[in-house]
């Protein structure tokens, strides 16, 4: 491994480490956050080793209702969900504790949606109301960003470093 892949980062006075690497309890070094796929499968959200034990899951969140997308913030362990059955998106602890209702007003049917790392803004497609939506991770300053020429977005997808939203749609 390289120095500068372990290294620590100070900000605002908090010591903490670039991202896919945790700090260690001694607060001076960071080493190598395991690697895992988060997915869901309708009503639970889970994570998948790729890592140290290849293939064992892991429960994360239960009862989620009718999952449709998954996103996750490595900063905060967060993750975040659309709910097609309660036409909502939430966001619960990695460990599924503190689960939110973080957008539900006006949301009809949502799909797909995506965390930017760099902002912690979460977007997501709603494929009745032909939109794409943007919010804080927390679910305030909600904005609609696309609501003309779509047909059913269904992909969300991000590239926070040059601003851009590429969708998918149906038609």
């Amino acid at each position: 491994k390289q120095w500068y892949q372990r290294r620590v980062v100070i900000t605002a006075g908090e010591c903490g480490c670039q991202a896919w690497y945790k700090l260690n309890e001694d607060n001076i070094t960071c080493s190598e956050s395991e690697l895992y796929l988060i997915g869901a499968n309708k009503t639970t959200i889970f994570n998948l080793s790729v890592d140290s034990n290849p293939g064992a899951l892991k429960v994360l969140v239960e009862n989620t209702g009718t999952t449709i997308g998954v996103a996750y913030s490595q900063k905060m362990q967060l993750i975040f969900w659309t709910d097609a059955a309660k036409d909502a998106i939430f966001s619960a602890n990695m460990d599924g504790t503190n689960r939110k209702i973080i957008a539900k007003e006006g949301i009809k049917s949502p799909d797909c949606i995506a965390y930017d790392w760099i902002s912690d803004l979460i977007y997501w497609s709603d494929g009745k109301a032909d939109t794409i939506e943007v919010a804080s991770y927390d679910g305030r300053f909600r904005n609609i960003i696309v609501d003309t020429d779509m047909e059913s977005p269904r992909g969300v997808a991000l590239h926070p470093k040059k601003k851009k939203v590429p969708t998918a749609t149906l038609r």
